[in-house]
């Protein structure tokens, strides 16, 4: 349903709503006082406190299968795997020899069974292979004293500015910034979009000087600056209810009619007084 959104209202339907609204917070401080705020595990067991520090008795709790808890003692990660099926009892052997594992144990029914899964870790875990002879000191890099090989591949295509040297790498910068092309007598130079110096097709005579006091002004705002009306006027924000200033000067927006049929306009100070009313100072 429309309504006119600039309309004023009364205070007592101001005052309506406010005390609809402070009924509102009051159910919903009362619900808060029930809501779960801390929780305990023991063993599989979870347990929901509605107190802060976990008094009291717990609102409800519940338990985990013990088969969906891992075994801290028996998960871990090994660098280079071996299977064995006295090390992972009722385990399938993943075929993962020599490479880096995390095996994750899940306790069973049974205390002393688990359920062993194997991760291939070797995705995730960069291996180098050290050079003990034939260092290059160009081509690798030194980790704990070793010296481990780094390959690099270079484009061969037309244009590529890198090249692959028996001592390292070279960057090729001709036509990059290292040509310069004089400006026409009376131009002003330029960059262009390599970094060389151009005619930039500028003389000083297309530019104005700049002069204290004065500004450049857009076509919109010369624009905006013409629309004005010869003796336009100012008007500002007035601190009486109902008034305006212009030119400074108070004005008379509307009153503040007393007849009950039409009631009142409500002040700053009416409201706050209505608001502290409702919930207090």
């Amino acid at each position: 349903m429309a309504y006119n959104a600039t309309a004023l209202v009364r205070l007592a339907a101001l005052k309506a709503l406010a005390a609809k609204t402070k009924a509102e917070i009051d159910n919903i401080n009362t619900d808060v006082s029930k809501a779960i705020k801390s929780l305990g595990v023991s063993g599989n067991t979870v347990s929901f406190y509605t107190s802060a520090d976990k008094s009291g008795d717990a609102a409800f709790t519940f338990d985990f299968p013990k088969e969906l808890f891992l075994d801290q003692a028996k998960t871990t990660f090994v660098q280079k795997f071996a299977f064995s099926t006295e090390t992972y009892p009722g385990a399938t052997d993943p075929k993962l020899a020599g490479k880096p594992v995390m095996v994750l144990a899940v306790k069973g029914q049974n205390p002393d069974s688990c359920t062993y899964s194997f991760l291939d870790m070797s995705a995730l875990v960069d291996t180098y292979k050290a050079k003990a002879t034939g260092k290059d000191a160009s081509t690798t890099i030194t980790v704990s004293g070793y010296e481990i090989e780094v390959k690099v591949n270079v484009s061969a295509a037309a244009g590529n500015a890198l090249s692959l040297k028996a001592d390292g790498l070279y960057v090729d910068i001709s036509g990059k910034a290292d040509k310069a092309k004089n400006a026409t007598s009376g131009n002003f130079a330029a960059l262009d979009a390599n970094g060389n110096l151009t005619d930039s097709g500028k003389k000083p005579a297309d530019f104005v000087a700049a002069e204290t006091g004065k500004r450049l002004m857009t076509d919109a705002e010369g624009t905006k600056l013409g629309d004005i009306a010869e003796g336009a006027t100012k008007v500002e924000k007035s601190a009486t209810n109902g008034n305006v200033k212009i030119n400074g000067v108070e004005t008379v927006v509307y009153t503040e009619p007393s007849d009950v049929i039409h009631g009142t306009v409500a002040s700053d100070e009416d409201v706050t007084a209505m608001l502290t009313e409702v919930f207090g100072a």
